[in-house]
């Protein structure tokens, strides 16, 4: 199972974490904890400093093709714009994929009492054709019992799941089993601990990866 994990703001951080399989970064006109951003030294120190692959968020301060140019990050993630907006989603495809980079989609969450996800098939298959190698998907949620997703909505993640690689995030309090929903992997969005949109202080993220089982390292998508 894959561990995405992030964004990470140090080369301690980085150590803390250990050996996950991609490490998330986000860039700042400098270092700034509060808001989890990095200057391009402290990326290229980290990625220096990591074993694993390393994505660039693509919101950054200049011009994303030219950082990506300088950086050459093994991935770049990105936020997907509503399937509904299909404009905006298509000039923000073409933007993407003229960077010749592997992308890892954000495509939103599925809630108790929102499975929307579930009818936007033609949309992850979209983001995939468009380059995304990993679609991020929060749930809300298959292990807290006051928000579980009802049973056929649960069954329907897991026959969609199985046709893309999908990293989910949760109410996580171990990441030894996987969800059962035929996903590809599982990502700890770094935060403030908030559970809507869910995130992990970096303490709770540490200990919930000592709980993995091991497994093979993802693999640098570009030269390393």
């Amino acid at each position: 199972m894959v561990i995405k994990i992030g964004p990470v703001c140090s080369v301690r951080e980085a150590e803390l974490v250990g050996a996950v399989d991609i490490i998330v970064m986000r860039l700042g006109v400098a270092d700034d904890r509060a808001s989890r951003t990095i200057s391009e030294a402290t990326f290229a120190a980290v990625r220096a400093a990591t074993g694993a692959v390393v994505a660039l968020r693509a919101e950054t301060p200049g011009p994303l093709a030219d950082t990506v140019r300088r950086l050459a990050p093994d991935y770049v993630e990105f936020t997907a714009v509503d399937a509904a907006k299909t404009e905006p989603l298509a000039a923000q495809l073409a933007t993407l994929t003229a960077l010749d980079v592997p992308l890892i989609a954000t495509v939103g969450a599925v809630l108790k009492d929102d499975v929307r996800l579930l009818a936007e098939e033609a949309h992850l298959a979209r983001l995939v054709a468009a380059g995304a190698h990993y679609l991020a998907v929060e749930l809300e949620s298959v292990l807290d019992p006051d928000f579980r997703i009802a049973a056929p909505a649960r069954r329907r993640l897991a026959e969609v799941f199985a046709r893309y690689p999908v990293l989910v995030t949760d109410a996580f309090t171990d990441l030894t089993g996987g969800l059962g929903l035929n996903e590809t992997g599982s990502y700890l969005e770094l935060g403030d601990g908030r559970t809507r949109p869910q995130s992990f202080r970096l303490p709770t993220a540490v200990r919930l990866l000592r709980t993995r089982r091991p497994a093979p390292a993802a693999g640098r998508s570009r030269g390393s």
